[in-house]
């Protein structure tokens, strides 16, 4: 129940938060582009883009927060974390096939933050899913795990 009230109250406050400062950061780069072609919130996709954006971050966090009560080290969870969002990507480019694809990262980048997908890709409602799944697994281990140490 612990880990459960902690990933509420987690997703909670930063989802507010994450939407506020990506809806920001959006503005804030429209107001910097000068003469360039600029966005609208009412451009297909911009205004998805933005919203699962901030979303996005908030699965990641609960990823992160399911690693952490698997692991329960603080140093090996982000070490486990950052070599599983940002490392594992990069060396699976090297082997065969398109793997590499479905890191969070790249899931970002490429298919939820992105209004047009390229090729190859996850939709964007796909790669929400994808990172929806790698949360609930991590925070479903990481229940159990913590179920079981504790009792």
């Amino acid at each position: 129940m612990v880990l459960v009230a902690k990933a509420i109250v987690f997703a909670a406050t930063v989802l507010a938060v994450c939407e506020v400062v990506t809806f920001a950061t959006f503005f804030a780069g429209q107001a910097v582009m000068g003469t360039a072609p600029r966005a609208t919130l009412g451009q297909p996709g911009v205004l998805r883009a933005l919203l699962q954006s901030g979303a996005f971050l908030v699965l990641m966090g609960l990823f992160g927060l399911g690693l952490g009560a698997i692991i329960r080290r603080s140093a090996a969870a982000v070490a486990v974390y950052a070599g599983v969002a940002l490392v594992l990507p990069s060396l699976l480019i090297a082997l065969p096939g398109n793997l590499w694809r479905f890191g969070p990262i790249v899931i970002l980048g490429n298919s939820v933050a992105a209004v047009n997908i390229l090729p190859g890709f996850l939709s964007p409602w796909a790669g929400f899913a994808a990172m929806a799944a790698y949360a609930t697994a991590a925070l479903a281990a990481g229940g159990v795990l913590l179920a079981r140490r504790d009792t």
